[in-house]
């Protein structure tokens, strides 16, 4: 890692440690988001986001720090005459999308993805969904970065299944699907999106 992108990432992790400490919510929520835009280039021309250096801190593991987030985000929302559901789901695909940038274990990401939307009354249909978005998410950063290192967890808590599992052995379920399933679903949010903003 290059100095200035290492400096930057070690003053924003004792930032978030000592916002953490204050429970100052606020500051971590604007460093989570600032570290998703900043980034450096690999050897290989890649984004290399400041957010995927994150990882090792504990806050991204409580539920409650989510839970605030995602009131943050609805309550900032820019469309809200959009109906309910949409709302909801569009602001736990940034959520999620967030989890898979730090590079949070699959199963953890899914389960507080998982509460919230249940909280929020989404339905089976948006659940699966949401699934197949995350898993899309986590298998393209895995795919390129690996399997994140942060904290001492096993390469079980990788894998992609969830408490409400797919059986793999159906071949009408195949992981590729579910993948092709999440790019379809945000193609068809984009279109909506637009064809709203007409």
């Amino acid at each position: 890692m290059n100095q200035p992108h290492h400096f930057f990432c070690v003053q924003l992790k004792m930032a978030i440690t000592l916002a953490n400490s204050r429970n100052d919510l606020a500051t971590i929520r604007d460093a989570l988001e600032v570290s998703a835009e900043m980034y450096r280039k690999d050897p290989n021309n890649v984004q290399d986001y400041v957010q995927r250096h994150l990882l090792s801190l504990s806050v991204w593991e409580k539920l409650r720090f989510w839970d605030v987030y995602f009131e943050y985000l609805m309550e900032n929302c820019s469309n809200k005459s959009a109906n309910y559901i949409t709302l909801v789901t569009t602001q736990l695909i940034v959520m999620a999308t967030h989890m898979a940038g730090l590079g949070l274990p699959d199963i953890d990401s899914w389960n507080m993805i998982e509460k919230i939307a249940e909280r929020n009354n989404l339905g089976y249909k948006q659940l699966i969904k949401l699934r197949a978005l995350l898993t899309h998410l986590q298998q393209l950063r895995i795919g390129y970065w690996g399997v994140a290192t942060g904290k001492g967890q096993s390469l079980q808590s990788y894998g992609m299944a969830s408490p409400h599992a797919i059986d793999v052995s159906d071949e009408s379920q195949q992981p590729a699907e579910a993948s092709g399933l999440g790019r379809s679903w945000v193609h068809s949010i984009i279109v909506c999106s637009a064809e709203t903003e007409v």
